[in-house]
């Protein structure tokens, strides 16, 4: 069985990051204003990658995953195979918002309800640490 966050293929190395809050692993992160990963949790942040690791506390370094990735989710909702992913509330993956939310892949798996882990392809930018 899949767990959230397992990579099935990337193309690019993983980055160190210092943690904002307490992340876990699978969930897509964002940089805070001083710089510090946190889960993406708003519409308005912009997805970085996926964290490879779970946090307990600010302050603690962990690796993200970005580039091109063939990556398990967890999905906020229904998706429907072969959907436009957008990144939505506390990491997750939706494809029914109303566009507001930034686009980062595709639904390779559909999903029936919220917190089923699927599998996605996702583009994301590649920052350095």
């Amino acid at each position: 069985m899949a767990t959230a966050g397992q990579i099935v293929h990337h193309t690019n190395e993983f980055q160190t990051y210092t943690s904002g809050a307490a992340i876990t692993k699978g969930n897509l992160v964002a940089l805070n204003n001083a710089g510090r990963v946190i889960t993406a949790t708003a519409s308005t942040n912009n997805v970085i990658g996926v964290a490879r690791e779970t946090v307990t506390a600010a302050g603690q370094e962990l690796l993200v995953a970005s580039g091109y990735l063939e990556v398990y989710l967890v999905a906020g909702g229904a998706v429907t195979a072969g959907a436009i992913l957008e990144a939505v509330d506390n990491g997750r993956v939706d494809d029914t918002t109303a566009g507001a939310c930034q686009k980062i892949g595709v639904a390779m798996e559909a999903a029936s309800s919220a917190g089923d882990v699927i599998k996605c392809i996702v583009n994301l930018p590649k920052f350095g640490a």
